[in-house]
């Protein structure tokens, strides 16, 4: 058990790298930058007594697990979005849900759709996965945007859609014809959209990393997904599942991905940050117990953005844990799933 919450800045040589690219312009994915210790002048410090648990299933439509989720505040609401699956569930054929909260401890799952709070349904493999809702400020008439991956023909492809109200959703666009079967991570820098993505790297063997690629203003492809951060091939944890991806300011941007060991079912959690989305650094190697004190947690995600607390400097980071392996997914008949949040609180 870590004995020190304080996130020192420290960096295990050859752990991460970022691939070189052939080209680059002006605002697109870095070339051959490497990933730096960071030297930064801001400290992460993470506030074990604050963890609250926020939300578990409850429904039949949440019976076997819950998956990725999300929360935005927008004037004094809490609304999050998440994916479930019933017991006879699995990906595409899940639940994209809704749930809002005054306080973000205490969780409704309003009527929306035959007695559910389901958005979307997944019947007969018609579902979404990998979801994330952000605002688009640009848009007046549908301002809530979401990216997910939905089966096309058998194959996973990337779409776009938006809503008026978050509530119903309608198709924008497809924009890319890739496999990314994690959560999506949208941040907004220098009037673009980058998006963080799962990116499956074939050139040395098969090890999920993260991808991204690049929106303009008007939320048109200007850079199509690329690998972007792997870990090294002798690394133990050589698999990244999600990003995570969350602005905390103009000048910075953290990932906190779940870094996977497939020989052994285990994890651990990163945190990375960048302040120009061209250099990346690693500020802590292990979060994991950090996050899940005393908990015998064996999967877990940090969900991509933050959500600004009442005391300055101050973040809430929300994210999820469970006992079950990674593996169990495929064949557990249910899977305890628990929604948290922690304060995180950047010193400048």
């Amino acid at each position: 058990m870590r004995k020190n919450f304080q996130i020192f800045t420290k960096l295990i040589p050859g752990l991460f790298f970022l691939l070189c690219l052939s080209s680059c312009k002006k605002d697109s994915i870095p070339v051959g930058v490497p990933l730096h210790s960071y030297t930064g002048s801001l400290k992460f410090e993470f506030l074990p007594g604050s963890i609250e648990k926020i939300f578990s299933a409850q429904m039949p439509w949440e019976s076997k697990a819950l998956n990725y989720y999300n929360v935005i505040k927008k004037d004094t609401t809490l609304s999050m979005w998440y994916n479930a699956f019933a017991s006879n569930q699995t990906n595409f054929n899940g639940s994209f849900c809704f749930a809002d909260s005054k306080n973000g401890d205490n969780w409704s799952r309003p009527i929306i759709n035959n007695s559910t709070n389901i958005l979307i349904q997944g019947d007969n493999s018609t579902g979404i996965a990998g979801t994330f809702v952000f605002i688009d400020e640009d848009d007046h008439q549908y301002p809530y945007k979401m990216l997910c991956t939905k089966l096309v023909n058998g194959d996973q492809k990337t779409f776009l859609y938006s809503s008026s109200d978050g509530i119903k959703w309608k198709v924008e666009k497809k924009l890319y014809d890739v496999k990314q079967d994690t959560q999506f991570g949208v941040v907004t820098f220098n009037g673009l959209y980058y998006i963080f993505s799962r990116y499956n790297d074939f050139s040395q063997g098969y090890q999920r990393a993260i991808g991204l690629s690049i929106l303009d203003k008007n939320l048109n492809s200007i850079q199509s997904p690329m690998l972007l951060l792997k870990a090294a091939i002798n690394s133990p944890f050589q698999h990244i599942y999600n990003n995570a991806a969350s602005k905390i300011n103009d000048t910075t941007i953290l990932l906190l991905p779940t870094y996977f060991n497939e020989e052994q079912n285990t994890i651990c959690i990163k945190l990375i940050c960048t302040n120009n989305v061209q250099d990346y650094y690693l500020v802590n190697d292990d979060i994991t117990d950090i996050l899940f004190p005393n908990k015998n947690v064996n999967w877990g995600t940090v969900s991509p953005g933050v959500i600004p607390a009442d005391e300055k400097d101050t973040y809430w980071v929300y994210y999820s844990g469970t006992d079950a392996r990674h593996s169990g997914f495929n064949y557990l008949p249910k899977i305890n799933v628990t929604y948290y949040r922690i304060k995180l609180v950047v010193h400048q």
